[in-house]
């Protein structure tokens, strides 16, 4: 009796078995692949994990807003408005007006196109514009952060330290801009995107990603720099090679210069966002042998008028110089073609925020901390300089997660300023 069981189970086995192989197969025939294996593994495959913890902080922070807002006595009207102020209200006036040369916001130019321009398109979806502006936010954080992670998995010499790397990009303590009406979201989607494909050396679509990341934020155009220095350092391919694939350099160049005819067609100049930057906000580039000398007599005689992030911005400016110069020092070793192209990325990237200037010194290096965070080689160099680590790693995100939090305090109480 037990015999017989055995065999009718093996027969409904041996059934079950070719039914699903016929199944397999004409789900083969219809999708055109051919090797079961390979169409079974995509059949089961699960959802990226990465994506999935990055979506799962995208929500934690824009609950964590609405939770303290609601804890500060904010309705939904009084938090529209919060999230409408300063930068945002420029973003979202070039939204619904563009730019224009007269009237009460001239001044607009000082910000890049694409972002609002993504709004708009969103708004085709969402109708509201601060709904559809923080989709774009939302959205735009959770594919940059992946592609920073991916990124750095993707290089054998740079994956050891990519975990460690994002948890310090989602700690930074001006974090809270990724989720906010600004542009800093798209911006890292951008220049994630141009990373990652740069370092799998797809350089016609990191070509492209750097000419958007141009329209989006003035550091972009520096993209320009690692791409170079990433085909002029390829020893697999021969000069003449090397110097043709030199070429995406211009498509890369292209959205800054689009940027500048904007200029010229709307304002009949070339260059004026930067004196707008200029007389309205009081921002002018100037030689780093005047601005670090004024931001060390800064901090030894400090102004607290404006509070402690300004004390914070030129603390990690002048940080982010120490870590940027002992990183090929300390980790000389295992320095090579990446990071050499990484280096030079987040140099240039520092002289351009340091360069700033302003009449007082108080005001020169306000938000650089925001500005920093969109140096991706800076996470790299102190995960390399901590020797991997976690728990030097996590001691740090610690730390700047605590800021994170009180920037987020100040942001909800209005007492935020960059």
């Amino acid at each position: 009796m037990a015999r017989g069981a055995l065999a009718a189970h093996r027969r409904l086995r041996g059934a079950d078995d070719a039914a699903t192989g016929r199944a397999v197969t004409v789900a083969m025939e219809r999708t055109g692949v051919d090797d079961p294996a390979s169409w079974w593994s995509r059949v089961r495959r699960r959802p990226p994990t990465d994506v999935a913890v990055l979506i799962g902080y995208q929500l934690a922070v824009g609950i964590a807003i609405y939770v303290l807002s609601v804890h500060r006595g904010l309705d939904l009207s009084e938090l529209s408005y919060v999230f409408r102020r300063n930068d945002a209200s420029w973003f979202l006036s070039i939204v619904h007006h563009g730019y224009r040369p007269h009237g009460d916001r001239p001044a607009a130019i000082a910000f890049f196109p694409l972002y609002p321009a993504a709004i708009r398109v969103a708004m085709w979806i969402f109708q509201k514009d601060v709904v559809a502006a923080f989709a774009v936010s939302a959205v735009a954080s959770v594919i940059g952060h992946t592609f920073f992670y991916r990124a750095l998995r993707s290089r054998p010499e740079l994956a050891g330290g990519a975990k460690n790397a994002i948890v310090l990009l989602v700690l930074w303590p001006t974090t809270i801009y990724f989720s906010l009406l600004y542009s800093e979201s798209l911006y890292l989607m951008l220049t994630a995107g141009f990373l990652y494909f740069l370092l799998r050396d797809r350089i016609g679509v990191a070509a492209v990603f750097a000419a958007l990341a141009a329209l989006t934020r003035q550091p972009g155009f520096l993209c320009v720099v690692p791409l170079a220095l990433w085909v002029l350092t390829d020893t697999t391919r021969m000069w003449p090679g090397r110097l043709r694939r030199l070429g995406w350099a211009g498509v890369a160049a292209a959205g800054y210069a689009t940027f500048l005819l904007i200029n010229k067609l709307v304002y009949h100049e070339w260059f004026k966002f930067t004196r707008q930057l200029r007389e309205h906000w009081g921002k002018r580039p100037a030689p780093l042998t005047q601005t670090i000398p004024d931001a060390i007599r800064f901090l030894r005689h400090p102004d607290w008028n404006l509070g402690w992030p300004i004390l914070a911005d030129h603390y990690f400016v002048l940080g982010t110089m120490l870590v940027l110069v002992s990183w090929p020092v300390v980790c000389r070793r295992r320095f090579e073609r990446c990071r050499w192209v990484l280096l030079a990325w987040g140099g240039v990237q520092w002289v351009l925020i340091a360069s700033s200037s302003a009449q007082s010194p108080v005001s020169a290096w306000m938000s650089s901390t925001r500005y920093l965070m969109l140096v991706l080689p800076l996470y790299v160099a102190l995960t390399d300089l901590a020797h991997n680590r976690r728990a030097i790693v996590y001691s740090l995100g610690t730390g700047s997660a605590v800021l994170a939090a009180a920037s987020l305090h100040r942001w909800i109480t209005k007492q935020w300023i960059a």
